[in-house]
């Protein structure tokens, strides 16, 4: 995802070289050995997605931090949001926006009248605004009901996710980090899963918590479970208590990184990189 490492991962720098999930798609280069991923992420048959061989680890490849978070203090009102609104939050980068997702995301507004669509603005450049046009078009005659708010710092991130009724995973490329974040902050998030690493965060953090209800099987199901999280009082409150009485499987996992260091010294014993490990 940056050109310098991409054109050095051509060289053969070290006897060892690998890429880990952060980087969501195979190099499809002869010189990486091994991609580093989760047992819970990935399909069965997986191993034909990767020029490297595919290493699983159990569970989770991150230590995440919990953090402690302290009580919020933003209201709907400072965004201009009412406080009668059902809110959704769309917190990816605006890059991870595949057209099919418009269609869930105009299908959300169009059934429930009362709900309000949160993004963020796009840090990248839009070239010819083409984004924004494709964005316009999928919101014709509903824009008053999206909020395009600015980045923010962690902190009020953080408090501004706290409103929010339902987080809406983007397909076919999610989110990891802020994923976690919403999960902190005790809120749920909808997913529909893809068929390759960049699109099955959620779905491997809904697997280690051993809580999948909101997972959903088709853009028709995912449009379904999130109007019922937003507006269905006793359901949300359910799927809260699930992941908070949860969530702690997904942090502070010290075995994460014992698990890579192991990896790691069973790589340093090998005279020949490429062999399975």
């Amino acid at each position: 995802m940056n050109w310098i490492y991409y054109f050095l991962a051509f060289s053969r720098l070290a006897r060892v070289q690998c890429l880990w999930g952060g980087h969501p798609v195979t190099s499809g280069l002869a010189s990486v050995d091994y991609f580093i991923s989760s047992e819970s992420l990935e399909r069965p048959d997986a191993d034909r997605d990767y020029s490297e061989t595919l290493i699983r680890l159990p569970d989770l490849t991150t230590v995440y931090p919990s953090l402690s978070l302290p009580p919020p203090t933003a209201k709907r009102g400072d965004f201009g949001i009412a406080e009668e609104a059902r809110l959704y939050f769309c917190t990816q980068t605006l890059f991870k926006l595949h057209p099919a997702f418009d269609a869930a995301m105009r299908a959300i507004l169009e059934r429930d009248p009362r709900a309000c669509l949160v993004l963020f603005e796009n840090p990248r450049p839009d070239p010819g605004g083409r984004l924004a046009s494709r964005l316009s078009q999928a919101f014709a005659g509903l824009a008053d009901r999206v909020r395009m708010l600015p980045r923010l710092p962690l902190d009020s991130f953080l408090d501004l996710y706290r409103l929010a009724d339902v987080v809406l995973d983007t397909f076919h490329f999610g989110g990891g980090n802020t994923t976690l974040q919403a999960f902190q902050a005790g809120v749920p998030v909808v997913t529909l899963p893809g068929p390759f690493l960049r699109g099955r965060s959620a779905l491997g953090f809904y697997r280690v918590m051993e809580f999948t209800d909101l997972v959903a099987r088709d853009p028709e199901d995912y449009v379904r479970l999130a109007i019922r999280v937003a507006n269905d009082r006793a359901f949300r409150a359910r799927c809260v208590a699930e992941i908070e009485a949860r969530r702690h499987r997904l942090f502070d996992r010290g075995d994460a990184a014992d698990a890579f260091a192991d990896l790691l010294a069973d790589w340093a014993r090998r005279s020949t990189p490429g062999t399975t490990a």
